[in-house]
This record gives structure tokens, C-alpha cells and sequence, in this order.
């Protein structure tokens, strides 16, 4: 959202209108102490948590260490071997039951 120059003096003509001559001095004023008063509390609001908080706490436990991957992936390899080889005599076995 670009706001221009003509939309800024377009928006200031309608004030101007609004509120008239006399009251805007007055009502720059109040914005002005409005923003003040905002930018004070903001700035209080983190000073206050700044001071008042607590230090984090770690809610995970530390994760272990894992040691000798390689053992059990070779123990899988061997596993998975020997099926492989019993999955090859089952089925000649039963291709010669079939041919017999």
C-alpha cells in the first residue's frame, strides 16, 4: 500500500476540514502526548520483563550417544541374505513339485 503526496494532502484537506483550523494545533498535540505515553510503555513493559525473567529451562533430556550403527545393519544384511536364499530353494522346490 504506496501512499503518495496527493493522498497525504488529500487526507490532510479532510482533517482540515473536520476538526477546522483552531483545533488542530491542539489535536497535533494530543497525538503527539498519545504517541509519547505509548512509546514509554512499550519501553517500560520490556524493561519490567527484561528484569523479571526467568532463566529458560531445558525441557528435553540430553539424547544419548549412539554407538556401533554398523553391527546391527549387518546383522539386517545377513538376515535379509538368509531369507533371500530360503525364499530361492522354496521356490524351486515348488517349481519341481509343479514339473513332476
Amino acid at each position: 500500500m504506496n501512499i503518495g503526496p496527493m493522498e497525504i494532502g488529500l487526507i490532510l484537506l479532510v482533517v482540515l476540514l473536520l476538526f477546522g483550523a483552531k483545533k488542530l494545533p491542539e489535536l497535533a498535540r494530543s497525538m503527539g502526548k498519545a504517541i509519547n505515553e505509548f512509546k514509554r510503555g512499550v519501553k517500560e513493559i520490556s524493561v519490567d520483563s527484561i528484569i523479571n525473567a526467568e532463566p529458560v529451562k531445558d525441557e528435553h533430556p540430553p539424547v544419548p550417544k549412539l554407538e556401533h550403527t554398523a553391527e546391527p545393519a549387518k546383522k539386517a544384511e545377513a538376515k535379509s541374505a538368509a531369507a533371500s536364499k530360503r525364499g530361492k530353494t522354496a521356490k524351486r522346490a515348488t517349481t519341481k513339485q509343479k514339473r513332476a
